[in-house]
């Protein structure tokens, strides 16, 4: 099976462009691991970016591993790293890099698989050092804190430099003395150095050993310029297939209530155009498909000017977000013209009292005139995103989006009649950091519910929707809003499966309803070890106030 696994990767390789291959002689070796498969992994910049970085250090030779596809139905095929074919024992350091919530059960498999310990307390010096970052934990770390020697709260950029210094000036074998160095880079969470404690409500806290409230600051890249984040790697087998991707900018001005990116991402932070050009340049030497990543890109302050510029280069242009509010025409057509198809709106929500309660201040005439802007320049697809299960939601507002939805398609089809119209429907979850990670998240059945309406009423429209599992996003939100315990059932699922949670969640004497009630000001939550740089009373104050004015 490892033989039939090794030969994929060979082949995946050989259609690569940029794979570092670096001799394991006399260097830190370490593994950067991606929680889920190749075609999803690979399309995660910020991976792509820890690759590179780590690679570009003289004393480290970093190589990828993901799991193996048959993991998901529980068979342990040992997961190898992509480069030289290695198991992760043989691996001085293990980084994981979690964007999703839904990943966690799979480090567990991979640990397993891997034959390596999955509690941190059960390893000694001869393991690797495992240490953990990205989205999910950085906002809340406690459900997967045990799996880890350290994990890390923020950007990669800003923590990085400190990490590999402390790293390639430790003694591996002398856990202690690292952990104590490593709890001195900024950002750094070692959780053996904190104990769980019950609050008044059940829910298990860390406190530091010796009893101080020590919360971990998130680490924010402050200069993007001085950084280039973009593909390290170009692949075909990836959703941005063979496409080089630049990162323009970081963080959200807008404030949706329910995103994370509009307040733990704070501030706002650009590229310069001149940077993001000579990085496309070289990019063009390997594609001459250039992606741009943003949380909204079309908020760039001179977008019009650098898609001119990479046009004039040669470049087919593509955005991952665009909002409706700046598109222009001439930008409209500039992505266009570069052979975009696809054109992406979000209204989130069917009708404006609820895009206002969320804080996504999107009116319908904006969204006809995006529609608009896509039927002129013949835009073969329009996207539309939407999410159910929002505060304060009623089925009159799960039925208003089919409504919209209707208006939109009647709309385009005046002006384009060989458009077409696509919806992608996501539930809502309440996360840490933001005004809704008070408000309660709906049930499962209600969850299934709802999207079951959406789905089949867009269907009657012929309208083809994505739509999240309601069972999926139900787990996510345990786990976002989670606490240690849910270590333990995650430990003892046999797969990474929906039966194995339901089960292992029963085993433990836990309801899931318990971490997704609504939650009070006063009360203590898991992720507040994380200084995110927001005050909870103004949290509070938002969504206080969205609930009064637009609640119903």
């Amino acid at each position: 099976m490892e033989r039939r696994h090794r030969e994929k990767a060979l082949a995946r390789m050989s259609r690569e462009h940029g794979t570092v291959f670096k001799e394991w002689g006399g260097r830190l070796r370490a593994a950067i691991v991606y929680p889920n498969t190749y075609h999803v992994g690979m399309s995660n910049l910020g991976m792509q970016s820890i690759y590179g970085w780590l690679n570009d250090q003289r004393g480290i030779v970093c190589e990828r591993v993901f799991m193996p596809e048959e993991m998901r139905l529980g068979r342990g095929e040992q997961p190898l790293s992509m480069e030289s074919g290695q198991p992760l024992s043989r691996f001085d350091l293990i980084i994981f890099t979690v964007p999703f919530e839904l990943d966690y059960p799979h480090i567990v498999a991979i640990l397993r698989a891997a034959r390596i310990p999955v509690r941190a307390e059960d390893r000694n010096p001869g393991h690797p050092l495992i240490i953990g970052g990205g989205a999910a934990p950085s906002a809340n770390p406690e459900p997967v804190a045990p799996f880890f020697d350290v994990l890390f709260a923020g950007e990669a950029e800003a923590i990085l430099p400190s990490l590999t210094e402390v790293l390639l000036g430790s003694d591996f074998s002398d856990r202690p003395a690292m952990f104590a160095s490593l709890a001195g880079v900024p950002g750094a969470y070692v959780p053996s150095l904190y104990r769980a404690e019950a609050s008044k409500d059940g829910i298990l806290l860390p406190v530091a050993q010796n009893g101080a409230l020590k919360r971990i600051p998130r680490q924010i890249a402050r200069d993007l310029s001085a950084f280039d984040t973009a593909s390290i790697i170009v692949a075909g087998d990836t959703e941005f297939s063979d496409t080089y991707l630049i990162e323009i900018a970081r963080g959200c001005g807008h404030a949706c209530h329910f995103c994370l990116a509009g307040y733990s991402f704070r501030p706002l932070r650009e590229r310069g155009v001149e940077q993001i050009v000579a990085e496309a340049r070289k990019g063009m030497e390997i594609s001459r498909s250039i992606g741009l990543v943003g949380s909204a890109v079309s908020d760039y302050h001179n977008l019009e000017g650098l898609v001119r510029e990479l046009q004039t280069m040669g470049a087919r242009v593509t955005a991952s977000s665009l909002r409706v509010q700046t598109l222009t025409d001439y930008l409209v057509d500039m992505i266009v013209s570069s052979g975009t198809r696809t054109l992406t709106i979000a209204p989130e929500a069917g009708n404006e009292r609820m895009r206002h309660l969320i804080n996504k201040r999107m009116s319908e005439e904006q969204i006809m005139r995006g529609v608009d802007l896509a039927a002129g320049h013949a835009v073969q697809e329009l996207k539309l995103y939407f999410m159910i299960g929002l505060p304060a939601e009623t089925i009159t507002d799960v039925e208003d989006i089919t409504a919209l939805v209707s208006r939109i398609q009647t709309r385009l089809r005046l002006g384009y009649r060989a458009s077409r119209v696509r919806a992608s429907v996501s539930a809502f979850v309440p996360k840490p950091h933001t005004p809704f990670q008070f408000a309660e998240m709906l049930g499962e059945r209600e969850l299934v519910a709802r999207l079951n309406i959406v789905k089949r009423q867009l269907g009657r429209l012929g309208v083809e929707v994505s739509a999240e599992s309601g069972r999926w996003a139900y787990l996510q939100g345990v786990l976002a809003r989670g606490d240690r315990r849910l270590a333990d059932v995650m430990a003892d699922m046999e797969a990474p499966t929906l039966g194995e949670w339901a089960k292992s969640l029963r085993s433990h004497g836990l309801d899931a309803s318990d971490y997704l009630r609504a939650r009070t000001p006063d009360e203590a939550f898991p992720w507040e070890i994380i200084d995110a740089g927001v005050n909870d009373a103004v949290l509070w104050s938002l969504y206080e106030r969205a609930l009064a004015k637009y609640g119903g």
